[in-house]
């Protein structure tokens, strides 16, 4: 579990598991996240202080 404050940097690689697979896994919407350059994605996660 994230932390209060907490930011998570995530590296995915798609060769097995598709991005849309890993988001919806996740449940959560990243707070910034690239399109799918070659097979390798990054997703920002934050978690709010509140």
């Amino acid at each position: 579990m994230l932390k209060k404050g907490g930011t998570l940097i995530v590296k995915w690689s798609t060769n097995q598991i598709s991005a849309s697979e890993f988001l919806k896994a996740i449940g959560e919407k990243p707070m910034i996240g690239t399109r799918r350059q070659q097979k390798t994605c990054w997703y920002i996660y934050v978690k709010d202080e509140g």
